[in-house]
C-alpha cells in the first residue's frame, strides 16, 4: 500500500480531507455545502439513507438512544472524516449524528456515491477500513457492556482518552458527566459517585469539566 494511503487509514483520517471545496465539488457534482450550529442533528436514526456526509470543519458526535431520551454514544468524529457511510446499502440510518461544536459538512448524496467508488480507489479503500473498524469497535463495546461493570467501563474510558500534557495524564476533552454516561453506557448518578470518590481519594481532579489523573485508578470501585 502506498505510504499516502498508509498514513491516511492509520490516522483514521478520510481521503477527502485534503479536498477544497472545488475538489469535493468536482468528484460529486450534486453535491452542497451545509452549516450546522452547535448541538444540532443532522441525521436521525431510522430515517432514509440518502447521502453521505463530509465533515469539512467541527466535531460530531454518533449515538443511539430509547424512548425515555437515554443515550449511548457509539463514536465522534472531526474534521477531516466523514459520517452516514452506510449510503451504501440504501437501508434505514442506524444511528443519530449530533454536532458538538458548528459545524460545516460538503453532503454527497447517493447518486454520486458510486461513481465516487469508482473514480476514487483511495477512497473507496478507506470506506472499507472505516467500516471495518467500527464493526470491530461495536465489538469492542459490546464485549464491554456485557463483562465490565460501569466503574471497569470508566476506567477505561478514561485511560484510553487521556494524554500526556504538561508531565500529567489529562483528557484533553470538556466532558459532563452525562457526557461520560453516554460514552460508557451508564446514568450520570453512577458516574457522579464514581468522579466524587476518585476525587476524595486523590486519583483524579476535576476543573473547568477538565479530568486531570493523579495516580493509577483502583482496579475495583
Amino acid at each position: 500500500m502506498p505510504q499516502a494511503e498508509s498514513q491516511f487509514l492509520s490516522q483514521g483520517i478520510g481521503p477527502l480531507a485534503n479536498l477544497d471545496e472545488k475538489a469535493l465539488r468536482d468528484l460529486a457534482p450534486h453535491g452542497a455545502v451545509r452549516s450546522f450550529p452547535k448541538n444540532a442533528v443532522i441525521i436521525s436514526e431510522g430515517d432514509e439513507t440518502d447521502s453521505l456526509y463530509v465533515l469539512l470543519s467541527g466535531r460530531v458526535k454518533v449515538f443511539v438512544s430509547d424512548e425515555d431520551g437515554k443515550e449511548v454514544v457509539l463514536s465522534t468524529a472531526r474534521e477531516g472524516n466523514y459520517f452516514g457511510e452506510l449510503v451504501i446499502d440504501g437501508g434505514p440510518r442506524s444511528a443519530s449524528v449530533m454536532t458538538m461544536e458548528p459545524c460545516r459538512c460538503f453532503v454527497i448524496p447517493m447518486g454520486d456515491i458510486e461513481g465516487l467508488l469508482k473514480s476514487n480507489p483511495l477512497f473507496a479503500i478507506h470506506l472499507i477500513h472505516q467500516l471495518i473498524a467500527k464493526t470491530r469497535n461495536l465489538v469492542k463495546q459490546v464485549r464491554d457492556l456485557a463483562l465490565k461493570d460501569v466503574y471497569g467501563r470508566f476506567a477505561k474510558f478514561i485511560d484510553e482518552s487521556a494524554i500526556e500534557a504538561d508531565g500529567a495524564r489529562v483528557v484533553p476533552e470538556r466532558l459532563t458527566q452525562q457526557d461520560i454516561a453516554a460514552r460508557i453506557g451508564g446514568s450520570r448518578e453512577t458516574v457522579n459517585r464514581i468522579v466524587r470518590d476518585l476525587t476524595a481519594g486523590g486519583y483524579i481532579s476535576v476543573d473547568a469539566k477538565h479530568i486531570r489523573i493523579h495516580k493509577r485508578l483502583p482496579a475495583h470501585w
